[in-house]
């Protein structure tokens, strides 16, 4: 092997390590931890300050919103466990008492779930019944089709 093969041999390894080193590094910051009320509850010491995604109902008659509407504080149920959790942020229009949303952020030592992503889950069926063809037709002759 000559010394401008030892060279170029040297420089691609060197760059196919870097490389690796980035795409690894890179995955390991967009790691996220599904867990359950139950298992956060169960491992809290170990997932302080982790990032965290979660899933559960918005509990009856626990969301308060401060007077910007950019800060609300609420409970979240899950299997008859209740979570606190707060969220900075404009909530999604979907976010109502009782409904299903997920809730992606770190858990803190004071026991509150602080969330900085907030998804409230879309009804997955509309209720109605579109082969009333009779309503359509009076709908329709109303707005002036």
């Amino acid at each position: 092997m000559t010394g401008k093969q030892k060279k170029f041999l040297i420089s691609g390894l060197v760059i196919a390590a870097a490389l690796i080193l980035i795409i690894a590094t890179g995955f390991q910051g967009n790691q996220v931890f599904y867990v359950t009320v139950d298992e956060l509850y169960a491992k809290a010491p170990e997932l302080y300050g982790e990032r965290i995604r979660m899933a559960g109902n918005v509990k009856e008659g626990s969301i308060e919103k401060s007077e910007d509407h950019l800060f609300t504080r609420f409970k979240m149920v899950q299997e008859g466990q209740d979570l606190p959790v707060e969220y900075e942020g404009i909530t999604p229009d979907m976010f109502k008492d009782g409904a299903e949303v997920i809730v992606e952020g770190t858990y803190s030592k004071s026991g509150v779930f602080k969330a900085d992503n907030l998804m409230a889950k879309c009804a997955s069926r509309y209720e109605g019944d579109v082969t009333d063809t009779e309503a359509m037709k009076d709908y329709k002759e109303g707005q002036g089709y």
